[in-house]
């Protein structure tokens, strides 16, 4: 059977002097969604134990938000996002492997050289919560634990001969967090 998504979205932004906030929401209902049923007994092999996994299909119900507010200040700019998912089956009961609730927070200071262009620094910290609204015959493993992940990233976007071109890195997980995610 072929899934059939009906999707209802609002997005809103406003901006205040030096904040900008922006709010989207999103309620998504999707006859025959297609999920991986774990089956009870994984396969044993010489390697080891693989799960062995069935598609199964339900009606679903997803809905969430998200919120973003920025501060400007001159060369600087404070933001922060909150977004959560929550999914269920239309009859009652949660879907695998759905996101939980994520919070980033960032710092970002740009400014103008004639050497470099545009340089960008960036300090940024996201905190993935641990999943609470889960089905225990759903999963193969229990949701991954909460963590916190630290960013920091620079850039630099230049022009030679009329062309655009950008530059940077990034150290991602900078206090190297063992961590796993969906």
């Amino acid at each position: 059977r072929t899934e059939r998504a009906y999707k209802i979205q609002w997005q809103g932004s406003k901006t205040f002097n030096r904040i900008k906030v922006q709010i989207n929401t999103l309620l998504h209902r999707i006859e025959n969604y297609v999920f991986l049923d774990p089956r009870s007994q994984p396969v044993l092999t010489i390697r080891g134990a693989f799960p062995v996994f069935d598609q199964r299909q339900t009606n679903s119900n997803f809905y969430g938000g998200e919120a973003i507010v920025n501060y400007y200040l001159d060369a600087l700019q404070v933001g922060q996002s909150l977004s959560f998912v929550r999914a269920e089956k239309a009859k009652g009961g949660a879907l695998p492997q759905i996101p939980p609730f994520q919070h980033t927070l960032f710092v970002k200071h740009e400014r103008k050289t004639k050497k470099w262009g545009l340089l960008s620094f960036t300090a940024e910290h996201q905190f993935t919560s641990e999943q609470h609204h889960f089905d225990e015959t759903l999963e193969v493993s229990l949701p991954p634990k909460a963590v916190h992940l630290f960013t920091l990233r620079a850039s630099s976007k230049f022009q030679v001969k009329k062309s655009d071109f950008s530059i940077g890195f990034e150290l991602w997980n900078l206090f190297d967090v063992k961590y796993w995610d969906y």
